[in-house]
């Protein structure tokens, strides 16, 4: 009888424990700012109608729902705004998810850390992106863009396969942009507005292209094979299947060395690195172990376009025996590249 009693008074206590929880639990959310009850209320969205957001595809529920909010607050350009969460790892995590499925937020500051205020007992904070231009600014580096992708479209035909868009875009940027060191490089910024970026530039400026002209396209950061400097390309979907693209190792300029001037080879683009498998970019390309990317297993070198590996701009008024001559100290081609070179007219 007495240990009926003891199990009862301890069924009796847990209740109450958990009955003043859900009453605590309530006090809390009923004490929360109106912005951060009105957004725990929103249903999460789960495509975009102009990017592809593949990180995105890959996070939590709970990790898209911050991703979301912060989407919505960057896309305002709001200095400070309300998220439905404190635990920074995870904001973090969301945050650089966010700036590689959005090239077109060339205003936020890429941070290695977030800038959270965080309120003790809550589970929500304030967050501050910080922004890199003035609004004058981002008004003229998006006409720049909108100008960059009018000029895309305009070599687009209807009947274009999606490999031959990619090209587009792929010599496009090539054509326009130089690889440089500024103030701009590390986004669309630089290629659209000042001509020049390194390798993050590049592959946010394709990837803001491709997703405009409806091609899936992935951005990708690691570094280069035997060095410890970070680099950035892309991973294109075409017909049914994935390829890498590295359009800063396309562009000559890549390759020239501290302090020289460009010569007449910057007129000059590589396709050495363009539509490539998986097993043929880790030769030279090592991805960051925290990216959870797409297997490229088909070989795209059979085209049905034999493109020549090294094309030289038509522009260019000097000889092509000059420009072969030139090429020689500023290119090493791959086995795989020397055939296709001889099958091309003119190369």
């Amino acid at each position: 009888m007495k240990k009926k009693r003891r199990f009862g008074r301890r069924v009796f206590c847990v209740l109450i424990v958990l009955f003043m929880g859900v009453i605590w639990q309530s006090d809390l959310l009923s004490q929360e700012p109106a912005e951060v009850r009105s957004l725990r209320k929103q249903e999460i969205l789960q495509t975009d109608d102009n990017y592809r957001e593949y990180y995105f595809g890959l996070l939590t529920e709970d990790e898209k729902k911050i991703y979301r909010e912060m989407l919505s607050g960057i896309q305002e350009r709001q200095d400070e705004f309300y998220l439905t969460s404190s635990n920074e790892q995870l904001i973090s995590k969301v945050y650089h998810a966010l700036l590689k499925d959005h090239p077109e937020l060339f205003w936020v500051h890429n941070r290695e850390e977030v800038y959270t205020t965080a309120y003790k007992g809550t589970d929500y904070c304030r967050f501050s992106p910080g922004y890199t231009y003035t609004d004058q600014e981002i008004q003229e580096i998006m006409a720049f863009m909108e100008h960059a992708l009018e000029e895309v479209k305009e070599q687009i035909t209807q009947d274009m396969s999606a490999y031959d868009k990619v090209k587009t875009v792929y010599t496009y940027l090539i054509d326009h942009a130089e690889y440089e060191a500024s103030g701009d490089d590390q986004n669309i910024a630089g290629i659209f507005w000042k001509k020049k970026a390194v390798c993050a530039g590049y592959a946010r400026a394709v990837q803001y292209l491709l997703e405009q002209l409806g091609v899936p396209c992935i951005y990708v950061e690691g570094n280069a094979r035997d060095s410890d400097e970070g680099h950035a390309w892309n991973i294109v979907f075409l017909d049914g299947d994935w390829y890498y693209i590295d359009p800063t190792w396309g562009d000559a300029s890549y390759q020239r060395e501290e302090g020289e001037e460009t010569p007449a080879l910057t007129e000059t683009v590589n396709y050495d690195y363009f539509c490539v498998t998986t097993q043929e970019i880790e030769r030279t390309h090592s991805m960051d172990d925290n990216q959870l990317l797409p297997v490229c297993k088909i070989s795209i070198t059979a085209m049905r376009d034999c493109i020549c590996r090294v094309r030289t701009k038509k522009k260019s008024t000097k000889s092509l025996h000059a420009q072969r001559k030139r090429a020689r100290r500023w290119f090493v081609f791959s086995v795989r590249t020397i055939p296709f070179i001889r099958k091309c007219t003119g190369c």
